[in-house]
């Protein structure tokens, strides 16, 4: 169909490719009251979906046109269209990538994949990539870039023709801020508006590249800095230490001597002067490794009262023993306790294990009735207790105790870890081997009950655990304990 004229009631619907601007319609408008309508058509689809002049159609109704020429056609992609006939008028609003951007969006939205978008509009899958990327800045920040794009008009007094963008957003420049959280995007974003920091020197592009550089180290710091912290802090505490720590890890003296994002000698002190904090409060710290691994400057020589542990028990964790023997005559004080709970089918290579450290004390049986007992299929066994391995470190110093433990019936707590047990055979074992006051290392720490039960009864606990998502969970649930105290 060719051009001609047509009454703007033909004009059924709107097919949008950017948001409308009002001011822009109200220049128009103002260009029809001075010379008339100018011979430039709407471009309409056969059955009146408008796609191209949508602002000169609101301002022709608000002035009470009634009629105009309109190109009647239809192209197989209205959105390519309608963006080749704003490219190609004089009269249009130009398009900024903002527009761009939320086209995209919308057709992405809808259900269209990029590659699809990319056809349709005439541009390269890479384009396409690179706007829908624009979706992660923050809506506040995208906000303040959509507005200051889309309000830059010319004050000539030569034509409406002369709206034009803002050159100061550009697509590139927004990609730098895409890894930042929403209101550094947007703090960064508003500063480029007004063309000025906070502190009034001139802000510009090269100034919003350096301070995204900076919020970028300063928050890889932070992530960094928060989960070292977490390895040793838990509860309500690990709240009021982690803001401390969020405000303090950006101050300059940490990020200068930052090697891409890895803490530096100040800040791993940092760290550790709350993890120094936290465990004076809690009467507690937690490693996470392996006991083999276990240096002298994290537990001493001679500093553990008692050590009150329950090792794995099968075939392929048997030379474990000989890593705890080994340790414990290194930690306990002269005359401390080793109390092991183990299983019997290798209860002689335990024993051996143990001894070439430790002095042999004694055997406490521990009472497992009900649905504790564990059936020894191929010794045609069923298990109603459980020996408890007693080695202290030359001479005992101790006070008078029982050699066997009593459990409630089906009393066999697996909901922290799946060799877990009880709190109440734990503290069996706990009041066995220290006093209040003591230090109690657990090295096979687990779900934490030793940790829990050291804090209901005012011992000091060490625990080490060598899976990480196991020591933190039982981290907290002690921390817990030691509040509920």
């Amino acid at each position: 169909m060719a051009v001609q004229i047509k009454p703007l009631s033909f004009v059924t619907s709107f097919h949008e490719v950017r948001p409308l601007s009002q001011q822009y319609v109200e220049r128009i408008r103002a260009k029809v009251r001075e010379i008339g309508v100018k011979p430039y058509p709407l471009s309409v689809t056969s059955d009146g979906v408008l796609f191209g002049g949508r602002h000169r159609f609101e301002a022709f109704t608000a002035e009470g046109v009634t009629e105009c020429l309109m190109d009647v056609s239809d192209p197989a992609s209205l959105d390519r269209e309608a963006i080749e006939l704003n490219r190609a008028s004089e009269e249009a609003l130009p398009m900024t990538f903002v527009d761009f951007a939320e086209l995209v969006w919308r057709r992405l939205d809808a259900g269209d994949t990029q590659q699809a978008v990319a056809d349709a509009l005439g541009w390269s899958r890479s384009a396409i990539a690179d706007y829908a990327s624009l979706r992660k800045i923050c809506s506040s920040a995208w906000d303040v870039v959509a507005g200051f794009a889309r309000g830059g008009l010319s004050q000539g007094d030569d034509a409406a023709t002369e709206i034009v963008a803002t050159a100061t957003f550009t697509e590139g420049l927004l990609r730098s801020i895409l890894p930042l959280r929403p209101d550094q995007q947007t703090e960064l974003v508003r500063r480029l508006a007004r063309g000025k920091c906070s502190k009034g020197r001139p802000f510009g592009k090269r100034e919003l590249k350096a301070e995204a550089d900076i919020f970028k180290l300063g928050n890889t710091l932070e992530d960094n800095a928060l989960a070292a912290l977490r390895e040793h802090v838990a509860g309500p505490k690990l709240e009021v230490a982690e803001a401390e720590v969020k405000v303090a890890i950006r101050q300059t003296i940490y990020l200068e001597e930052s090697k891409d994002g890895a803490l530096g000698p100040r800040a791993l002190k940092l760290v550790q002067s709350h993890v120094d904090a936290y465990e004076r409060a809690q009467n507690s710290k937690v490693f996470i490794k392996s006991i083999s691994d276990i240096t002298p400057q994290e537990i001493p020589d001679e500093s553990v009262d008692a050590i009150i542990t329950d090792p794995p028990y099968p075939r392929d964790y048997i030379d474990l023993f000989d890593d705890l023997g080994a340790l414990a005559a290194r930690v306990l004080k002269p005359g401390g306790s080793l109390i092991a709970l183990v299983g019997q089918s290798y209860l002689p290579q335990y024993i051996d294990l143990l001894s070439r450290h430790l002095d042999y004390h004694w055997t406490i049986g521990v009472h497992m009735p009900g649905g504790q007992a564990v059936q020894l299929w191929e010794k045609e066994v069923n298990t109603f207790w459980k020996p408890a391995l007693w080695f202290t470190k030359g001479k005992r110093d101790g006070k008078w105790q029982s050699d066997f433990i009593r459990t409630d019936a089906n009393n066999n707590d697996k909901a922290h870890h799946h060799w877990g047990q009880s709190e109440q055979l734990t503290l069996g074992l706990v009041e066995r081997g220290s006093l209040r006051g003591d230090t109690v290392l657990d090295p096979f720490m687990g779900g934490g009950t030793t940790g829990v039960v050291c804090q209901k009864t005012g011992r000091k606990f060490i625990g080490v655990e060598i899976d990480d998502a196991t020591a933190r969970s039982a981290n907290k649930r002690i921390a817990e304990a030691a509040n509920e105290g």
